[in-house]
């Protein structure tokens, strides 16, 4: 009998025996033997042996029209129009002491960059913030942006005393570059317990290729001896390299070394954004960083190191946990800048779009909310054959915008490294899967979630660490 492959089921060659049925929707997927099934365009010929595991998986169907009809999925249950606000970021001021490379904020407006937070905007930014619930529960987290932050200390400390007095307990996270840390600010950090995220691109030879100094001099001397300096005072502190020409090379290297040398809780390895009227200088090709970022995968999984971005992509597949957005920008996150206005995406703060004066804002009249809610690929016909449909969360919506001038269409990087990750993920896992005696020659197999999870290798999953929490937000909007 001939079955039919629905067009959210996807095949993948695993090796010259074995073959990977996976079901984009539900995230399942089954290893069988190659020659129990005989493929032919979207058509299935199963062996006896094995039909019935594969039509109670619900890989097949026996009519040809149910397999090529149009998703419908209940978005209803995914509250994609939420009330809660779980991250605010602040802009104290978008003026910096470095000039890296591939920064779209510092090649933005010259204009912008003298102005800086006053405590007037600060406080109408936390009314409106705890207006949307963002004071709320365990998972809400206050981000310092930039720019570089401490520029203005004294704006940051009276910033820090205020926050604490809407909250003891809401999470604060610092993003700086590290060269003006203190010990004299350390000591402030540790004691309003914050969380630093400190950009260093890797080794100094690749560091200072970008992340220069106004005069062209590298940074990273400063920016490591900042970042020893939160360390040795007992502050969090994680590490954010941005991945570009000056480092891809040598991307696996990079890492390691910046886990042996700094020890951070956590590294975010960042594709960089877009250029809208140009490219930018240290873009390098969306292929060779996905190669790249499996490489530095399978390394650091088995140091039992935690990589962010990348987890982004494994934990929703080995989780079976639906991501409907890439960034918390569409649904979750605001952001107030120095000019006294309120948006979603930093990467939009200098154009003022999608921004709005913070007197009476009110986030449901905001024009353009809509497309940013709905910005997720199970709304997006065009998305419903993908493999990664439940994994992409629809990329970054600005990098969408300088593509295609529309923040509703693709993000056609983020969109290829979505479905090539998922299709190594699925061979991945099989080879993890034989490594720890899990397929022995089977006709058949359906992993479980305990082995699912055997793509962690020595990983220990902790959602005490900012960035682990960040992103799986949009994992959890049912």
């Amino acid at each position: 009998m001939i079955y039919y492959i629905p067009e959210y089921v996807h095949i993948y060659e695993v090796n010259k025996d074995y073959i990977a049925i996976f079901n984009a929707l539900s995230l399942d997927i089954v290893y069988c033997l190659r020659k129990l099934i005989v493929l032919e365009n979207r058509k299935m010929i199963i062996d006896p042996s094995i039909k019935d595991i594969i039509l109670d998986n619900e890989m097949v169907t026996v009519r040809e029209k149910q397999a090529v009809q149009k998703i419908e999925l209940n978005l209803k249950k995914y509250n994609l129009d939420r009330n809660k606000i779980n991250f605010l970021y602040i802009v104290p001021t978008v003026s910096c002491n470095l000039h890296c490379t591939y920064c779209h904020i510092q090649h933005g407006k010259e204009c912008r960059k003298k102005y800086v937070m006053t405590e007037k905007t600060l406080k109408n930014g936390l009314e409106i913030f705890k207006k949307y619930s963002g004071f709320e529960g365990n998972e809400s987290e206050i981000m310092f942006y930039g720019g570089e932050p401490f520029l203005e200390i004294g704006f940051i400390i009276k910033a820090l005393k205020i926050i604490r007095s809407y909250s003891e307990t809401v999470k604060i996270t610092f993003f700086t570059n590290g060269t003006l840390i203190t010990e004299e600010i350390a000591n402030y950090l540790r004691e309003y317990n914050v969380y630093v995220i400190v950009s260093i691109d890797g080794s100094r030879n690749v560091h200072d290729v970008a992340r220069i100094y106004q005069d062209g001099s590298g940074s990273f001397e400063d920016s490591s001896r900042g970042y020893k300096k939160l360390q040795e005072k007992g502050v969090a502190v994680g590490i954010s390299l941005v991945a570009g020409t000056h480092n891809i090379n040598s991307l696996e290297d990079e890492v390691e070394y910046l886990v042996e040398r700094f020890k951070p809780l956590d590294i975010g390895i960042s594709t960089l954004h877009l250029f809208k009227d140009a490219k930018n200088p240290n873009e390098v090709e969306m292929e060779k960083l996905t190669e790249k970022l499996q490489a530095v995968q399978k390394n650091m999984r088995n140091k039992g190191f935690y990589i962010e971005h990348l987890f982004r992509r494994i934990r929703p597949f080995v989780e079976k946990r639906i991501r409907l957005y890439d960034c918390p920008s569409c649904n979750s996150k605001l952001l107030i800048t120095p000019w006294d206005t309120i948006g979603f995406c930093e990467a939009f703060m200098e154009e003022e779009k999608y921004f709005y004066p913070m007197e009476q804002f009110d986030l449901f009249k905001c024009d353009g909310r809509r497309d940013w809610q709905r910005r997720t690929p199970l709304i997006m016909k065009e998305c419903y054959s993908c493999p990664a449909i439940s994994i992409c969360g629809g990329g970054c919506p600005y990098d969408a915008y300088c593509e295609s001038g529309n923040i509703c269409n693709k993000d056609k990087r983020r969109c290829y490294q979505s479905k090539e990750m998922i299709r190594w993920l699925c061979i991945d896992l099989f080879h993890v899967l034989q490594e720890n005696h899990k397929i022995k020659d089977q006709n058949v197999f359906i992993p479980t979630e305990e082995e699912r999870k055997l793509l962690y290798g020595n990983i220990m999953m902790d959602e005490n660490i900012p960035l682990q929490r960040y992103s799986k937000i949009n994992e959890s909007l049912g």
